[in-house]
């Protein structure tokens, strides 16, 4: 009798330990996870993009749960595959509910105008064959002649800062005796700016 009181004994010790081993790390997993925390700040990395388009198309934005953020990786990098402007995103999330957001873009040099339609171009000034609908992410070249004045053009698009980029509303090719390559720049303000692509 005694022998099988020690031995009941014995296995509620063992069952104990389990389950505070177990207690443990689920303990440990929800301090980690947090699963009823949210996020409380979002922070875009990119290069070209702006942080609401990124938000918009991923669909990550501050106040969802911290624990649905976890497991949406290839969710939403499924999602995007239909961006013109995304190839993939990746993202982290602190310990104090900051999630960071990085986007792999697909830089947009601008849009080339050819009469009424505007074809998308990429970094190295190649258009695509499909018309577009412009948007404001990237300026218009109008009347560009010479391809590899418009190549040279965009290539010194992405060379210049962000804020002068940024700026930067339409591109037109507008050569003169002086200067057969010379580009006129229309900035936001409306200032036009002439520069010469090959400097």
């Amino acid at each position: 009798m005694l022998k099988s009181i020690l031995n009941l004994i014995k296995a509620k010790r063992g069952l104990l330990a389990s389950f505070f081993v177990f207690a443990l790390i689920l303990g440990l997993a929800f301090s980690y996870l947090k699963p009823l925390s949210v996020v409380k700040k979002v922070k875009v990395k990119a290069y070209q993009l702006n942080y609401q388009e990124i938000i918009k198309q991923t669909g990550l934005k501050k106040g969802v749960n911290r624990l649905f953020v976890l497991g949406q990786s290839s969710a939403i990098n499924n999602k995007i595959e239909k961006s013109p402007y995304l190839k993939s995103v990746s993202y982290t999330i602190d310990k104090n509910d900051v999630l960071t957001i990085t986007a792999q873009e697909i830089l947009v040099g601008g849009y080339y105008q050819k009469g009424n339609q505007y074809f998308r171009m990429n970094s190295v000034g190649v258009y695509t064959t499909q018309a577009v609908s412009p948007t404001s992410m990237a300026p218009i070249y109008s009347n560009f002649s010479k391809k590899n004045v418009l190549q040279a053009t965009v290539k010194g698009y992405f060379k210049s800062p962000a804020e002068i980029r940024n700026s930067i509303s339409q591109v037109i090719f507008a050569p003169d005796t002086v200067n057969p390559d010379r580009v006129a720049l229309i900035m936001s303000d409306n200032n036009v700016v002439f520069v010469d692509p090959s400097t």
